[in-house]
């Protein structure tokens, strides 16, 4: 059966690839993520994979897309995506926030993601060591 929450990572460079390989150590193989590695080749075309990508995403789909920075050049050019009723758009997403996510194979209210993103938010942190 094909899962109905989809997350789509799309990031510069391969940050996109390096959460998903840390999710999958972590987890296993068990969500639907597809990555885009923004600016990696230069014959790639970013506003064309993500044409192809939600051309492929029916309305019973739910898409979970992180991008690595708000208001950058990958972030801007998914929000007209993110319109739609079912795609959810974060920018600057961290690897707890993918976790939670990820093990939760339902899909989730808006609600209950703001919810985990503020979670999200207790893991960064300074860690204090003492220097004396």
């Amino acid at each position: 059966m094909k899962k109905l929450k989809k997350f789509l990572f799309a990031t510069h460079g391969t940050l996109a690839t390096g959460m998903k390989s840390t999710l999958e150590l972590l987890i296993g193989n068990t969500a639907d993520i597809t990555c885009l590695t923004a600016y990696v080749n230069p014959e790639d075309n970013v506003d064309e994979q993500l044409k192809v990508y939600f051309s492929e995403v029916s309305d019973e789909d739910q898409v979970i897309v992180c991008t690595d920075l708000m208001g950058g050049s990958v972030n801007q050019k998914v929000v007209p995506y993110a319109q739609k009723e079912n795609v959810f758009l974060i920018a600057g997403f961290n690897l707890p926030l993918i976790l939670e996510l990820a093990m939760n194979e339902d899909k989730v209210t808006k609600e209950e993601l703001l919810d985990s993103i503020a979670v999200s938010y207790t893991h960064l942190r300074a860690h204090e060591t003492r220097h004396d």
